[in-house]
């Protein structure tokens, strides 16, 4: 994918993409450094960064038109971003409080940061900038990154108890509600019957947010989905994805198998952008659904868990190349089978491991070499051979690669 990646495809076809809310992957090249301008002689610590100067590459320089936000919900700077600068200029420094879920890093900001008031602050600028767009003739793209559910844990005052689960259950009814400002907002400036509504979570729920008193209170986030954020499991990867396009599509629900990978092939097939051999290698489109012409495209799916160990999903069946959960280090537990092998349709609670059932031998073994091909190609998509960024070997996939599981060995 280039550098750009989506916003590049959108702002090539005359769309001007925008970004609001939280930027966590960093201001700064793929070696991890970031891209601030430290004063001359101090340290290249957050209090020593000059926030009169342009930071690179942020989404501006990633292929968006207009950014605002911030870089971390919990961590200084803890103030605004506008594009490349500062909103504001530190005035105030922040001690590091609270704990676990709650904590907030010490460091520099801006006196208007607070942690309950990030998320209304960042929705009043999303219908800011669509208020700013309800004369223009211009398609728009707006990615809305919204800092909660995620830790730190404080919902604005006005939805603080609301939802009598805690903090967290808090925080989810504040999204909806945000949701619902921006569909009225739409309305409200006549775009909304020509406007596509994505809505998603990046995984599943975490499991460390109070999860037992949660589920005192008859609330389960996973549903029947076994596992939480960082799993392997059901729970870890499937998330709620919700699609509106005026009224066009009344109250449908596909079963369809996708992933937010396939927002970048769909955005090129719904703009007619060809998208290049060596762009998007994982990326189906499935605008097919959208517009009434056919199905999705994609047929199987590969997923990581929190440790990197892989997941192998096809429409009915699932292969876990890993012994436990995959949060951790534990490839492979004492007196259990290394991988996990569940019939999504018969048993998506994943109750049941049928790794060792002869009656399904063969297909593990397909789905083993499937996975081994796709790590060798570099791509799951049609098309010639890619470079994988960390080439076909690494400390995760050492038994897929050596055939151990596709019969090969």
């Amino acid at each position: 994918m280039p550098a750009g990646g989506t916003g590049l495809v959108l702002r090539g076809l005359r769309k001007e993409p925008a970004t609001i809310g939280k930027w966590h992957l960093g201001l700064g090249d793929k070696t991890g450094g970031q891209d601030w301008t430290y004063k001359e002689g101090k340290a290249k610590t957050v209090d020593n960064i000059d926030f009169t100067k342009r930071v690179a590459n942020g989404p501006t320089d990633r292929g968006f038109d207009y950014f605002y936000g911030l870089t971390s919900p919990s961590g200084p700077p803890h103030l605004y971003m506008v594009n490349d600068m500062a909103e504001k200029q530190p005035n105030t420094r922040f001690e590091e409080s609270g704990g676990g879920l709650y904590k907030i890093k010490g460091g520099i900001g801006h006196s208007d940061w607070s942690a309950d008031g990030m998320q209304p602050h960042l929705a009043d600028k999303m219908l800011e900038y669509l208020d700013e767009n309800k004369d223009s003739d211009k398609p728009f793209f707006l990615y809305m990154a919204l800092t909660a559910p995620h830790i730190p844990l404080f919902p604005s005052k006005e939805f603080k108890g609301k939802s009598k689960i805690g903090d967290y259950g808090d925080l989810v009814m504040m999204i909806d509600d945000i949701v619902g400002r921006v569909n009225r907002k739409l309305k409200e400036i006549g775009k909304y019957d020509n406007t596509i509504v994505m809505f998603a979570a990046d995984n599943g729920c975490a499991g460390y947010i109070n999860m037992d008193r949660i589920n005192r209170k008859g609330h389960y986030p996973s549903y029947i989905y076994r596992g939480y954020k960082s799993h392997g499991w059901e729970g870890g990867h499937r998330i709620p994805f919700i699609l509106s396009w005026g009224d066009r599509y009344g109250h449908v629900t596909d079963n369809s198998l996708v992933s937010l990978t396939d927002l970048y092939a769909t955005f090129a097939d719904m703009l007619g952008y060809r998208i290049a051999d060596d762009e998007a290698e994982d990326s189906f489109s499935f605008w097919p659904i959208l517009d009434g012409s056919g199905n999705a495209a994609r047929t199987d799916l590969i997923a990581t868990s929190g440790a990197g160990y892989f997941t192998y999903r096809t429409p009915q069946y699932k292969l876990i190349f890993n012994a436990g959960n995959g949060s951790g280090e534990e490839y492979r537990i004492d007196g259990q089978p290394p991988l996990q092998f569940y019939d999504m349709v018969n048993d998506p609670e994943e109750k049941v491991n049928q790794i060792n059932n002869p009656e399904y031998a063969g297909r593990i073994r397909e789905m083993a070499a499937r996975v081994k091909k796709y790590i060798e190609d570099g791509r799951s998509t049609p098309g010639a051979k890619a470079a994988n960024d960390g080439g076909n070997s690494w400390k995760q996939i050492t038994d897929i690669m050596s055939g151990l599981y596709a019969g090969n060995r």
